[in-house]
C-alpha cells in the first residue's frame, strides 16, 4: 500500500476543486490518499462536497482516506451540513491532537459568491 499526498494551493471552492479532484481519482485502489489542506486560502462548500466524494471513491476502491491540516472553514460547513465528526475522524498529523485549531494558524477565509 502506497501513500499519495494531494495538497491543493490557494482557493478550494466550486470552481478549483475540479484539478483535486481528478488527482483523487487517479490513486490506485487500496492506496493510501492524504489530502493535506494546509496550502488551502479560501473554500466553499465544494470542499466538504469533495471531501465525501473522496471517501465514498476509497470506499469503493478498498482505499485509506487521511485530511491533513483541516482548516476551521472547512469543519465550519461540515457542521451544516451534519459531518463534522466523520470529516474529523480522518483528521491526521498534529491538528487532530489540537481539536482541529488549525495548528493556531488563522483559518482560512469562506468564500464568498
Amino acid at each position: 500500500m502506497t501513500l499519495h499526498v494531494i495538497s491543493p494551493m490557494g482557493s478550494l471552492t466550486m470552481t478549483t476543486i475540479g484539478k483535486t479532484f481528478q488527482s483523487i481519482n487517479k490513486i490506485p485502489a487500496r492506496d493510501t490518499v492524504r489530502i493535506d489542506l494546509e496550502g488551502v486560502t479560501s473554500v466553499d462548500s465544494s470542499a466538504v462536497a469533495l471531501l465525501v466524494a473522496a471517501v465514498h471513491k476509497a470506499k469503493r476502491m478498498g482505499q485509506t482516506v487521511q485530511i491533513g491540516h483541516i482548516p476551521e472553514s472547512v469543519m465550519q460547513f461540515a457542521e451544516i451540513y451534519g459531518l463534522r465528526d466523520q470529516i474529523a475522524s480522518l483528521s491526521v498529523g498534529v491538528e487532530a491532537s489540537m481539536n482541529l485549531s488549525n495548528n493556531g494558524k488563522q483559518a482560512p477565509p469562506i468564500a464568498r459568491a
